[in-house]
């Protein structure tokens, strides 16, 4: 099997080991029916796994999981989701905004953010990503 590169992400805290914590999967694009068994061997209560966008108006897709089932969305894990891809892969330099499509068994929605004032935000002044997270 290919390696698997995953973090771990604490959403909500500049601080290490504060906030939520959300494990995030950034290239799932090889993983099928193997996702949920990653999800349960990770145990934390959520990880991300970042899929390519199958919808054109789409950067990335994203699907939950806890360790037990798919979910249909979860805030932390959409948080620490978009803080790696600015912040470790760069798509702050390449965008002003990122646009990700919700996936999962149950139906699929579409959600986005953009840079104001070099930082990240749906407008809402409560978004986290805007206040930061960290590596444990």
């Amino acid at each position: 099997m290919k390696q698997i590169r995953v973090y771990h992400v604490d959403a909500f805290t500049p601080n290490p080991f504060e906030g939520n914590p959300a494990r995030v999967v950034p290239d799932a694009s090889h993983l099928t029916k193997q996702i949920q068994k990653i999800a349960n061997q990770l145990n934390l209560p959520e990880t991300a796994f970042i899929l390519p966008a199958a919808d054109p108006k789409a950067n990335f897709r994203i699907r939950y999981f806890t360790p037990q089932e798919e979910i249909r969305f979860c805030g932390h894990a959409t948080v620490a989701s978009v803080w790696l891809l600015v912040n470790k892969y760069g798509w702050a330099e390449k965008t002003d905004s990122i646009n990700i499509r919700n996936e999962c068994r149950f139906d699929s929605g579409m959600f986005g953010t953009k840079r104001k004032q070099g930082r990240l935000s749906d407008d809402d002044p409560d978004f986290a990503v805007s206040k930061g997270c960290s590596f444990p």
